[in-house]
């Protein structure tokens, strides 16, 4: 009988991706941790990102890879 590995259970089911193959309005997390430091943010622009929690607007790089669940 073969058996199937259902990944890592701190994995959360994150998808990565470049920053500029997000559309606008997605959010997405610059990391994978389970934190209250990790939080969220919402792609604004090709070069923008507003933080949810803190409001405040960041820049990111066009190839920053980020992270994003399904």
């Amino acid at each position: 009988m073969e058996t199937t590995n259902p990944g890592n259970a701190k994995d959360d089911g994150w998808e990565e991706a470049k920053f500029s193959d997000l559309n606008n309005g997605e959010l997405f997390w610059l990391n994978k941790e389970r934190s209250d430091d990790n939080h969220a943010y919402r792609k604004v622009s090709e070069t923008e990102a507003f933080n949810v929690k803190l409001r405040t607007t960041t820049t990111v790089n066009r190839h920053y890879t980020v992270f994003f669940k399904m």
